[in-house]
């Protein structure tokens, strides 16, 4: 009996590691081993599910850099932040500037599949011989205090005017209130030599805002002396301080606005399109020395915004049916001309607002909002203004629009808006 127990314990080693061998094999054939995913498949498939329980779309996106910036701060008191670090305009171009995607994004799954969208070459055109320019450069500044207070920023603001050197600047969304005005129009002409005319909101403090700045000198274009008025919209946003009017004799008109955005859950949409543009168009109709410009928070065509195939953006304000719809069709029974899409029907990529919060700019994900919009007469150069106190003593000048641009490399790290320009060419007649 003895010796068969101990028989029996020499051999259960033995058969527990056949019966062992036997269960490994059954179970690689019922259950094979699960290759790991690549890690580009892995970072996708983990992007894809998190933006998909937060609602994907842009929005998924949204949320998802906002946490990848957020893990990427290690050890980073939450009640004393850091600072993020300013960015140098004139510095060398971030990976995502030259479409690569960063180690970064690669490592966290951050705008895993974006690509950066292509910008079309858009040419300047210059002068004829014989005329004189007259440039105007609109901007949406997105507070005009912010830009004056901090070095880096007014820094962009001065090499602007000195590379484009315009003789009219429109900005839009100054935020200043009435007292504000004196003080920064003092600052403006001591660091960029100009000065002019203000539009303050009194409905909301720090709200919207326009004004309209010539060049110290600007006599010596010969043409007659400006005169301005505030004009108050329509109905509730008649004094949110969205327009100011400048006339240069009977014969031309410059209307610098900020048209009402249709807000968050287009709450403002039937007042922007049923009484903002109705009673615009009804002020310009018939009006043959008309330049419009300034941000009109529309996206007109496909082409002016990055996504026109998604059937989302159908409901975000600027790119609704029936803002863009309402903008053609101010268009069009006004005999109004868009100037750069006149002198670029195909470029493709070339926008002047991009969202800050999803860091579109990085991707050129953007709209273009800002126009130049004038009438026919001035895109043809048939336009004739009188101008019988002249400097010269000439008794006409001809008119016409010689370049519409958008300086979106420019100007970066100061507005969510890039300015947009536009040069006309003034031919004198004896």
């Amino acid at each position: 009996a003895g010796m068969k127990s101990a028989l029996f314990l020499m051999l259960i080693p033995s058969t527990l590691a056949r019966f062992g061998k036997v269960c490994g094999r059954f179970q690689r054939v019922t259950h094979p081993p699960r290759r790991p995913l690549p890690l580009a498949a892995r970072e996708h498939v983990r992007f894809v599910h998190r933006a998909t329980l937060r609602g994907g779309g842009e929005d998924g996106d949204e949320v998802e850099e906002r946490k990848g910036r957020k893990r990427g701060r290690k050890d980073e008191d939450s009640t004393n932040p850091q600072p993020k670090p300013k960015r140098n305009p004139n510095s060398k171009p971030r990976s995502s500037d030259t479409g690569k995607i960063s180690s970064k994004t690669r490592r966290t799954g951050v705008s895993a599949g974006r690509e950066r969208i292509a910008r079309d070459h858009t040419q300047r055109f210059p002068l004829l011989q014989g005329e004189i320019g007259i440039k105007i450069v609109s901007w949406n500044v997105a507070g005009l205090r912010s830009i004056l207070n901090k070095p880096e920023k007014l820094k962009v603001l001065k090499r602007l005017i000195d590379e484009e050197n315009p003789d009219i600047v429109c900005l839009q969304e100054t935020k200043l209130q009435d007292s504000h005005v004196d003080k920064i129009a003092e600052e403006l002409n001591r660091e960029i030599g100009m000065s002019g005319f203000w539009a303050c909101s009194t409905e909301r403090k720090g709200y919207s805002g326009v004004a309209t700045l010539l060049k110290n000198g600007y006599e010596s274009l010969g043409i007659p002396s400006p005169a301005h008025r505030v004009v108050h919209g329509p109905g509730e946003g008649g004094a949110e301080g969205r327009i100011v009017e400048t006339t240069f004799g009977p014969n031309l008109r410059l209307l610098n606005l900020y048209v009402p955005n249709s807000g968050a859950g287009l709450k403002r949409l039937d007042y922007r399109v049923n009484t903002w543009d109705t009673w615009l168009q009804d002020n310009i109709s018939g009006d043959i020395n008309v330049v419009i410009c300034g941000d009109l928070n529309v996206a007109h065509k496909d082409s002016d915004f990055f996504c026109p195939e998604n059937k989302a953006y159908e409901t975000q304000a600027g790119t609704t049916p029936a803002e863009r719809e309402s903008f053609g069709r101010m268009l069009k029974e006004c005999e109004l001309i868009d100037t750069f899409r006149h002198l670029h029907p195909k470029a493709k990529g070339v926008y002047s607002y991009w969202s800050q919060r999803a860091r579109n700019r990085d991707w050129n994900r953007g709209l273009r909002l800002d126009y130049f919009v004038v009438n026919k007469k001035l895109v043809e150069g048939t336009h004739d203004i009188s101008v019988d106190n002249a400097a010269d003593g000439s008794k006409s000048t001809k008119i016409r629009v010689v370049d519409s641009f958008v300086l979106d490399s420019s100007t970066l790290g100061v507005s969510d808006h890039a300015p947009v320009g536009l040069l006309l060419g003034v031919k004198r007649l004896d």
